[in-house]
């Protein structure tokens, strides 16, 4: 049984406010407002390969957030700064000895910590499924975290619509694990470990670094001259 993560909210003494109705999805663009439509009637596709295509979804469209979603977005931002801090992830080698290991097929950011994956625990900023890394000149530098769902369930908005999720379109069929993690692409439609799939799970990023998009941003495109190390681990300046 899947158990969402719900300490955030008993913390606060508030409940996650989902509205009824259906979501809408729209493809991620950086040079155009999102072009939102029913999920009921979109038909997402894929880009050329080997481009993967991100859509975002929501069920907050047009809307304002809440007061309570807005300290819960608050405080999911907050936390997951923390746990990096405290668990010395800001340092590289120290994720790297925790656990998180580069996701297969991946350019070099997203690193994945297998365990977190399958222990049915969501949006738990003491165990987020990957930590993003960024190559700068002073070596990798933390962005934040990606939290992620099973392929199925909808990852909870409990910031509303401050904390848009969003999905990929592969190019190519991927090797889906137990519908939660990519193992490569799929050979002729065959896979090792898996099931070939077009769709990913849903995830959410966290990004600790001033991300020009803000703190829950699906955009990948952050400006190298906005990384900066952060933690006690490094006072170096990135050039």
């Amino acid at each position: 049984m899947v158990l969402i993560f719900t300490i955030l909210s008993a913390a606060l003494g508030c409940e996650q406010e989902e509205p009824a109705g259906e979501r809408y999805i729209a493809r991620l663009s950086l040079t155009r407002e999102p072009n939102w439509q029913l999920e009921s009637v979109a038909n997402p596709q894929p880009q050329k390969a080997p481009w993967n295509v991100i859509w975002e979804v929501t069920r907050f469209l047009d809307a304002l957030p809440t007061q309570n979603q807005q300290r819960m977005a608050d405080q999911l931002y907050e936390d997951s700064r923390a746990s990096a801090d405290r668990n010395g992830w800001f340092d590289y080698q120290q994720g790297t000895a925790d656990g998180y290991t580069l996701t297969a097929g991946d350019f070099g950011t997203h690193y994945v910590n297998y365990d977190f994956v399958f222990d049915d625990l969501f949006l738990d900023p003491e165990r987020p499924e990957f930590l993003m890394y960024f190559d700068t000149p002073s070596g990798k530098i933390l962005g934040g975290f990606m939290f992620m769902v099973p392929i199925g369930e909808e990852g909870p908005q409990i910031g509303g619509p401050l904390t848009i999720w969003h999905f990929h379109i592969f190019a190519g069929h991927t090797c889906i694990l137990r519908g939660r993690i990519s193992m490569g692409r799929a050979e002729n439609g065959e896979c090792e470990q898996g099931e070939p799939l077009q769709k990913s799970p849903e995830m959410l990023h966290v990004w600790l670094q001033d991300h020009p998009g803000g703190r829950f941003a699906s955009s990948m495109n952050i400006p190298r001259k906005l990384l900066r190390p952060l933690g006690g681990t490094s006072s170096a300046e990135v050039e």
